[in-house]
């Protein structure tokens, strides 16, 4: 079985990162599929992509540096 690199405490991996940008990517595609779903019209709008897309690789990038890796 594969060992998966876990980060330290208070640091990040390049696993870390990668998997920040792949958040970054996911994250505003869900928002708008959710919200053209609810507004039953697709819309395309860049500004609110682009904050989502921060804020998903962001936020997962945080929760990484502040959590311990596993032993």
């Amino acid at each position: 079985m594969k060992k998966t690199v876990k980060s330290e405490f208070l640091r990040l991996s390049k696993n870390d990162v990668l998997k920040g940008i792949l958040m970054a990517v996911l994250t505003p595609v869900l928002v708008v599929v959710q919200q053209s779903i609810a507004s039953g019209v697709l819309t395309l709008d860049v500004n609110a992509i682009k904050l989502a897309a921060a804020a998903g690789g962001i936020g997962y990038l945080i929760k990484n540096f502040f959590t311990p890796g596993e032993k």
